[in-house]
């Protein structure tokens, strides 16, 4: 049955990172912060001599890879680092729990451009954080909706991180420099006749033993017995996520005789009908459904589905978040490094990363018996499943250098021993 194991939405989320010592923090179950005003911002750190380098995210619309990989980009050295989370206070709850340090939240009050129109324009509510920034500051596009808000703000756009290539057809770069996390996202906006940059995301985030740590915080935290395998959803956004195809597959599995424990976000999708297609089989199989981003439940997992969304059905087959798929990659890349096999309905992205590896995580579709091939014999055979997952941690064993590619890409290449300014502390309101 759908399980109710993790606590529920409004009491309780992961911690996900190492504390600010560097030192690895066990899962931590905590309430979240109260609601915030319309703006939540914090004091400013000195940034001293250092250049100012804003990060602007959206989260809700292009998922927690950006939370992550802007994590990591954060710790360029000999720079002042704000991040400004565009979302609502799940949003901001999901990005700390991703180990990211807030500088401002704004949060639209409703679903239509009008709001966000709102944030930019001359009173609004992000108008004042960009007329206090120095003539250094420029700022980091994570995903193409933040473009036009980085642009009415006029602060200049150092880089814009393409994460798919759903908004091909409608964006404009405008000669911005873009980079992409592989070749398929990068071919797909040159098609287009934009010039992108390719970076290696930084799939190292975690390092084996934190990986080790979260596994059996996270499977404790669930209630996940040592002997159960875990199969996890894994989308981006979440709700790309299709909750009630992952429940199908699961029970195909029961059905071939193999016993595994699902995991999947709360916020996926179908969700409701999920439940009720167990409850019709009698419950004869679990999958649980976690408050949070699936990043913080990946290290539970034995093998990961990725890119199942809803809109792709057999005879309609299209890979979500544009033509080159790719989205959540990152995360996809990240269980892989640490031995967890990924499968996934076949995709330039994920063929780019998959097909060379182990073409056998390829599903020919997205359907249940072509997602259930790829699934069958990982689950009923350990030795094959350690094997493939050996074979993908094997080929992402070598550092990912995001940080120092990354710095040279924007043209904030220091000496490492320099270290990064953030702008955290005391909750205020405005």
């Amino acid at each position: 049955m759908l399980s109710a194991r993790w606590p529920p939405p409004a009491t309780a989320f992961a911690t996900f990172v190492s504390d600010a010592h560097g030192v690895p923090s066990p899962l931590i179950l905590r309430s979240p912060r109260p609601a915030t005003e319309h703006v939540t911002i914090h004091r400013r750190a000195q940034p001293g001599s250092f250049p100012t380098l804003v990060h602007l995210l959206r989260p809700g619309a292009s998922g927690q890879d950006e939370l992550l990989a802007c994590r990591a980009a954060c710790e360029i050295p000999n720079v002042h680092h704000l991040v400004w989370l565009i979302g609502n206070t799940r949003d901001e709850r999901d990005a700390r729990s991703l180990g990211l340090r807030i500088s401002a939240r704004f949060s639209p009050r409703a679903a239509n451009l009008g709001p966000i129109a709102r944030l930019v324009r001359p009173g609004g509510a992000m108008m004042p954080h960009a007329n206090r920034l120095d003539a250094s500051a420029q700022v980091l596009c994570w995903g193409t909706p933040t473009l036009d808000i980085a642009r009415a703000l006029r602060i200049p756009i150092a880089a814009a991180v393409l994460l798919d290539s759903r908004d091909i057809r409608t964006t404009d770069l405008h000669r911005t420099p873009a980079i992409a996390f592989c070749n398929a996202i990068a071919s797909a906006w040159r098609t287009h006749g934009h010039q992108v940059a390719v970076l290696t995301p930084p799939y190292d985030l975690l390092s084996d033993g934190e990986w080790l740590a979260r596994r059996q915080d996270t499977r404790t935290a669930l209630r996940i017995g040592a002997d159960e395998v875990v199969i996890s959803l894994l989308s981006d956004p979440v709700r790309d996520g299709d909750a009630r195809r992952f429940a199908w597959v699961t029970g195909l599995l029961q059905v071939a005789g193999i016993r595994a424990v699902g995991i999947c976000a709360h916020a996926s999708s179908q969700l409701q009908r999920a439940a009720r297609y167990i409850r019709l089989h009698g419950r004869h199989w679990e999958v649980i459904a976690f408050d949070g981003p699936p990043a913080a439940a990946l290290p539970a997992a034995d093998l990961v589905m990725w890119n199942v969304d809803p809109s792709r059905v057999a005879g309609m087959d299209v890979p979500p978040r544009g033509p080159a798929g790719g989205a959540g990659l990152l995360s996809a890349m990240m269980a892989a490094r640490h031995g967890v096999p990924v499968f996934s309905p076949i995709d330039p992205a994920s063929d780019e990363f998959l097909g060379t590896i182990a073409p056998e995580l390829l599903a020919t579709a997205a359907t249940m018996p072509a997602l259930g091939a790829c699934a069958v014999p990982l689950l009923s055979d350990p030795h094959r499943r350690a094997a493939v997952g050996q074979r993908l941690a094997s080929h992402l064993a070598a550092p990912s250098n995001f940080v120092d590619t990354l710095a040279r890409k924007l043209g904030l290449a220091e000496p490492r021993s320099g270290t990064s300014v953030h702008s955290h502390g005391e909750l205020a309101h405005a």
